[in-house]
This record gives C-alpha cells, structure tokens and sequence, in this order.
C-alpha cells in the first residue's frame, strides 16, 4: 500500500470510528491536486468507505487541468516524442489491480482502444498515450465514488490551506471553503528561479513549458540556449527544442543520426548543480535472469524491513542494496574485471562531470542497457535500488525517521535518482546524438557562474565564458520537498 493509499485510509478510519455517530454533521475532505496521486486518493477513499459502511461523508476535488487523473505531466494533448521513462507493463493506475474499479491495466486499455502505442508490454510509451489512460481511469472513479457520496471536481487551483477553529480552510481562485481533512496530492512543482547566489537582482530565467518551447516566435531558430537541469524535464526540454521543431533522428550503423529541421538552437547548454547525467533505463530482461533475480531482490527488501530505524538507518540499508547489486552483477555474468558496487559508487560520487565524462557514461549507459554490452555495475546498482525502493519508502514514512538519518537518506538518494530513474535507453541515445551533431553541449555541465548582463544571460566556469540568448527552468520539486518554495509549503499554512 503506498503511501498515499494509507494516508486516504487513515482519514476513511478516522470518519468510520469518530464522525459517524448519531446527530454528527456530514464531513467533509478535500482531495487538492489530482494528477495519478489524487486519482489514487480518490480510488483508496472510495473502497475504504464502502468497507467501513461511512456514508455521511462529501468529497471535493482540486483540479485546475482539463484532464484530472493526468494532470499536467501527462497532458493527452503534449507531444507524442515525451515519453514514459518506465516500460508500459508496470503502468496500472487501479488500485492494487482492483478491477472492479477498472476493467485494464494500460496494456490491456491500449490494445482495446487501440490507442496506437503502448500494446507492447516492453516499449516506453509517449506520456500523452498514457494520459489518456489516466482520465479513462478517472472518469470511472469518478462516477462510482459519485454513487456512493457527494463529490465535486473544483477546476481551480488550490492557493492557500491554514488551519480554523472549524477545520481546514482551502482557498481556491474564486472561493474559500471548509474541511475537516485535507489530502494533499499535488505532486511536483516546477521551481520559479535560479538560485539567487547566481542571479540576485537580475532578470528572471524562463519556466519550462513544452509548449512554449516549440513556439518559434518564443524561443527563436539559431539562438544559443542554456538549460538548467540536466534531469528527464532537462531532457524533455531538450526534446522539444530539437525533435519537437522538426528535427530528425534517423539508424545509420547501428546508432542514432540526428538530421537537424534548421528550427532549431542553434545550440543548447545543459547545466546542473552536480553536472551528473541521468543514466539509461534498461530495456527488459530476458525471462531467465529475472526469475534468477527475483529472489536477490525479495531478500533485499526482507533485509531493510528488518533494520532497526536509527541514525545509522541509511548507511545499513544501502549496504543491503550494494550487497543486492553485486549478487546481481554475478548472477548477469559480467566481466571478471567489473568493480564492485562499492567501488563505482565511490568513483561516480567523487567524479568531475565535464562534456567527456558524460558522453562517457552515457554511452556505456546505452550499450549496457541495450543488449551491446556486459552489463556492469551501472546497471546493477540501479535495477538493486529500484527493486529496493519500495522498503525503503516504507522506512523513511510517517516521521518514523530522525531528521539525521532522513538527511543522509535523501542525500543518497538524490545520487542513485540519476543512476536508477534515468530515461529509456533510446531517449539517452537521442542526447548523444545531439551531442554528436554539435547541437548539444555539456561544457558547462557542473555547477557554472550563471549572471545577467548587459541583457544577455552569460555561463562562466574555469576560465571560460559563454553567452545565451535564454536560460530555460527545467527543474522540479517533489511534492514534499521541505522548501520555501516546495509544493507543500506554497500551499499550507498552520
């Protein structure tokens, strides 16, 4: 059960057990934000109050976009080329496979509709087909919650939540109204700036949009751009600018060939703070290893439920997924001159990322990942770190951790993001095949001077400089990224 399924759970429990009593008002919850998380919300809500016999109960929903249970990362209407960084097998937005909440998982939903992509279990499906899905799904959820209680979609965004006398208030555009829980289901937000060390006083980088940046009139042909993030909304706005204005990528001798539209940048810099790129996701393994790996995984998990939750939490529990990783990296038969886990993830922390360490990695990312190479260590510490995640969420839940150990978490965990939730395989070779035909640039990759002047935003770093017509923003916030400017905080006030 994730996190949000408890935490909707919770509040169902709450009613059953305190607000259903004789002559008790009608209580009321509101769902704020309903991208997949709030669509799971309003799901587990549902099933809970049918099961715990509530029914003296409103449901309002906060939902500013057109497709609620999409939401705006997975917008039907965006381009076909932003694609899931996940295979379709995994993606079923019914809770825990309930189908009596829905008849399909998304394979099974684009081969009846015939959606026109995501039929193949194993391929990575654009993300405007599996918004698609998303709203079938919400759609349904939607009129059977609609059956069992009073619920209503309020396409507004939520602007402000503070605690009352009465509850929770939530102001939305137009109206204020409320509640006795909130369910806070927002999702990531896009940061509004650059950090100010860099920029104090100077003008503003721009938001990244899909949209916009397929606008020429916005973002014109043969302009130099810089982008700051070099994570998958790094790589989405890399997309847009490149493939999204006509570009080509086209097989020649077994790689990818990008055909430029004239369109186009003339240039794009990608920066970030760490200068790390993000890994390739691995396409599917054959039958045979995963059955050998499913219980190197299985024992993984087992170990870190089992980890007394200390100071020392964090460092224990990775330990068990780099002892996961090399139990994978012999059961792969990778080359006996592979380094361990420990060691490459001691090199990758310590490495200075510049343009030919990137192309680097990247590449050997892409063989590997692809089938043209052994795979290595890479590899096993991500496919270790993804089968692990979900016992480590469990751990980190619920304040259950000190502020200590949750700070070393998070640090480990912001590394192993670009090694373990990388982009499909053929998405991190349409990055080298923009570098390669020169429209893409990691020269400034870690962490450059970035300053305004003399109207022209400027990229410095040991001893060189370059000048761009534009900086686009394409970084984003988790959910509950404990910020000033988080997605959380910017909502809820006490």
């Amino acid at each position: 059960m994730s996190v949000i399924d408890r935490a909707a759970r919770s509040v169902a429990q709450w009613i059953a057990n305190d607000g259903q009593d004789c002559g008790a008002p009608q209580r009321r919850i509101a769902i704020v934000g309903c991208g997949p998380r709030g669509l799971w919300a309003l799901q587990e809500l549902t099933l809970a109050f049918q099961e715990l016999g509530v029914t003296d109960v409103a449901v309002d929903i906060y939902e500013p976009h057109r497709f609620p249970g999409a939401g705006a990362v997975y917008d039907p209407r965006q381009p076909a080329f932003l694609r899931m960084n996940f295979a379709s097998r995994y993606i079923d937005a019914r809770r825990l496979g309930d189908a009596q909440s829905f008849p399909y998982d998304f394979v099974s939903w684009a081969r009846v509709t015939a959606a026109g992509a995501g039929g193949d279990p194993d391929e990575f499906a654009p993300r405007r087909t599996v918004g698609r899905y998303l709203y079938d799904v919400f759609q349904q959820a939607f009129q059977r919650a609609s059956q069992r209680f009073p619920l209503l979609l309020i396409a507004e965004k939520a602007l402000w939540i503070e605690r009352s006398d009465a509850g929770w208030v939530v102001r939305a555009s137009s109206q204020r109204r409320t509640y006795d829980e909130v369910l806070l289901t927002t999702g990531h937000g896009v940061q509004q700036r650059i950090d100010s060390s860099s920029t104090a006083g100077q003008a503003s980088a721009r938001a990244f949009s899909p949209y916009e940046l397929l606008d020429e009139e916005r973002i014109r042909p043969g302009t130099c751009i810089a982008i700051r993030g070099m994570g998958l909304t790094g790589i989405d706005a890399t997309l847009a600018l490149t493939e999204g204005r006509g570009g080509r990528f086209e097989s020649r001798g077994g790689k990818l060939v990008y055909k430029a539209s004239g369109r186009e940048p003339r240039k794009i810099v990608c920066f970030s703070r760490s200068g790390a790129p993000m890994l390739a996701k691995p396409l599917h393994l054959d039958r045979g290893l995963a059955e050998r790996l499913r219980g190197v995984w299985e024992r993984s998990q087992k170990s870190i439920r089992s980890l007394p939750i200390t100071s020392a939490w964090a460092d224990s529990a990775f330990m068990e997924v780099l002892n996961a990783s090399d139990a994978a990296l012999k059961l792969a038969n990778s080359s006996p001159t592979t380094p361990n886990s420990a060691t490459f993830w001691t090199t990758w922390l310590a490495r200075r990322w510049d343009g030919s360490a990137i192309m680097s990695a990247l590449s050997n990312s892409v063989a590997e990942n692809s089938g043209m190479a052994r795979r290595g260590p890479a590899w096993a510490l991500g496919e270790a770190w993804r089968h692990a995640y979900p016992a480590l969420v469990d751990a980190i839940s619920y304040g259950k951790m000190e502020p200590a150990a949750f700070a070393r978490f998070q640090t480990i965990a912001r590394a192993m993001e670009r090694i373990a939730f990388g982009p499909p395989v053929c998405t991190a070779a349409r990055m080298l095949a923009l570098h390669e035909a020169g429209k893409l640039s990691w020269e400034f990759a870690r962490s450059p001077q970035v300053v305004y002047r003399a109207e022209r935003w400027n990229l410095a770093k040991g001893g060189k400089h370059l000048a761009v017509d534009e900086v686009i923003h394409a970084v984003i916030d988790g959910p509950g990224r404990p910020c000033a400017h988080g997605a959380v905080a910017d909502l809820a006030h006490d």
